[in-house]
């Protein structure tokens, strides 16, 4: 299964010399690392928030939870206090809910 995974990997880098999956033209040829780039920038400011102030990563994963919550026994969801946030608007419909 993992060899199978990689598949998309070689199609994006490319192996040098080969006919089935030859590297992209430049610029193409950089925007797999670009990517790689920008997911290791995001997964280092997951870590770094996780590091500096735990309580926004616990409000976070108690927000996902809800939302997991909501989706997966819609017939709860009324008896769920979602608070809004300060300064949104709220609808007359969703008062009344």
């Amino acid at each position: 299964a993992i060899a199978f995974m990689t598949i998309p990997i070689l199609g994006s880098l490319g192996i040098p010399g080969s006919t089935l999956f030859p590297p992209p033209e430049p610029p193409y040829d950089a925007f797999p690392y670009l990517f790689l780039l920008y997911l290791t920038v995001t997964c280092g400011w997951f870590v770094v928030q996780r590091l500096r102030s735990p309580a926004v990563v616990r409000l976070m994963e108690r927000r996902i939870e809800e939302i997991h919550e909501r989706f997966t026994h819609p017939s709860r969801v009324n008896s769920l206090a979602i608070e809004p946030v300060e300064g949104t608007v709220i609808s007359k419909q969703e008062q009344e809910d």
